[in-house]
């Protein structure tokens, strides 16, 4: 019994503190990578920030950025989150120009994969897509779809960007 005593002592001085460290009455805040300065943005900011974003990227001809993407105004953001979805939705819309145009016109196609495939110089690609479970498939779908198999882009097209 004296064991069982022990034990339970050692998991209250332990792994109570452990739990409660964990409790927040306040919202997690986001680390800047650069500055380590904890940044987080009100809904203005956000938007600020998406549009920002979404002016410097180029859609393909014809389409138009949604006005905003996302609608929780009394939330606070991380910072890049903003710019995030600006990334989403002009990688999306590149993949499915570049879907459209395979087979139809090889020198427009070439440029909307070359524009498609460029989101790995988007810092939103290098910070906030986990090399494991978002690069690795994004740069195996590209090595397919150079090789002419479209499949992976089309499925993560389908599974990922709305319509």
């Amino acid at each position: 019994m004296t064991g069982r005593r022990n034990h339970r002592a050692i998991v209250a001085v332990v792994v109570l503190p452990l739990l409660l460290a964990g409790c927040a009455s306040s919202p997690p805040e986001a680390v800047d990578a650069e500055s380590h300065e904890t940044t987080i943005l009100d809904y203005d900011a956000t938007v600020a920030e998406y549009t920002q974003t979404a002016e410097s990227l180029a859609l393909p001809e014809g389409q138009v950025y949604p006005d905003v993407p996302f609608a929780r105004t009394d939330e606070l953001y991380q910072q890049g989150f903003g710019r995030n979805q600006a990334v989403y939705f002009w990688n999306c819309a590149w993949g499915r120009q570049w879907l459209k145009l395979r087979g139809v016109d090889a020198d427009l196609a070439a440029q909307a994969f070359e524009t498609y495939a460029s989101v790995r110089a988007t810092d939103t690609y290098q910070q906030s897509w986990d090399p494991v479970s978002m690069q690795a498939p994004f740069e195996e779908a590209l090595e397919s779809a150079e090789l002419g198999d479209a499949s992976q882009i089309q499925a993560d097209i389908t599974a990922n960007c709305p319509a």
